[in-house]
Formats: C-alpha cells, sequence, structure tokens
C-alpha cells in the first residue's frame, strides 16, 4: 500500500524499482530524488560512518581527523572546541541521528 500524499509519484516509482529488482531484473538507476548525485551519496555515507562510529563510542575529535582531517589531533583542547570541524562533526552528527530516527523517509521524497 502506498499513502496518497505530495510525494506519492516518487514512493510509486520506487516501489516499482524495488519490484522490478526483486523480480530478478536490473532496474536502472534508482528512482528520482532518492539519490540526488555523487556529493549527496557520500555525505550519505559520512553520516553513516558517524552513526557507526558514535554508537561503539568512537570520540568526536577522532571522527573528525579521520573524515575530515588527520591534523585535527595536534589541536589543543581549547582549538578543538572552537573548530568549525567540530561545530561542522556535530551538526553531521545530528543530521545523521535524524536520519536513522525515521526522516531517512524523506530521501524518498527529494530535498
Amino acid at each position: 500500500m502506498l499513502p496518497l500524499e505530495p510525494h506519492q509519484r516518487t514512493r510509486a516509482r520506487a516501489a516499482q524499482w524495488l519490484l522490478t529488482r526483486l523480480g530478478g531484473e536490473m532496474p536502472g538507476p534508482s528512482p528520482e530524488g532518492m539519490w540526488d548525485n555523487r556529493a549527496r551519496r557520500s555525505h550519505l555515507h559520512i553520516l553513516l560512518r558517524l552513526v557507526d562510529g558514535a554508537r561503539v563510542g568512537i570520540p568526536l575529535r577522532e571522527m573528525a581527523a579521520a573524515l575530515i582531517d588527520p591534523d585535527i589531533r595536534t589541536l589543543s583542547a581549547a582549538a578543538w572546541v572552537d573548530s568549525a570541524e567540530r561545530k561542522r562533526l556535530r551538526r553531521w552528527l545530528a543530521e545523521a541521528m535524524r536520519l536513522v530516527d525515521g526522516q531517512y523517509r524523506n530521501l524518498l521524497g527529494g530535498p
């Protein structure tokens, strides 16, 4: 069942894509709006890595060093607290947690 809503057309295409794939055929590119472009896919990949890291207890600073810049490890504690990288990672982690909490469904509807 697909709900009648503003994104019903995109969801219907996604359902058709899935049915085609489950039927053993290669459906072609994923439906519009699901993965907008390479940059968006890359960003979503980073978000998934952040969630995984947070779940196993990796410190935010270590994740920043792995995902943004290894030189972050050399910053003083005060510099790290005020750094743009720390603020960016906190925003990304908040976005990732929203997606995990159910907003991933918005990916089907596009931006």
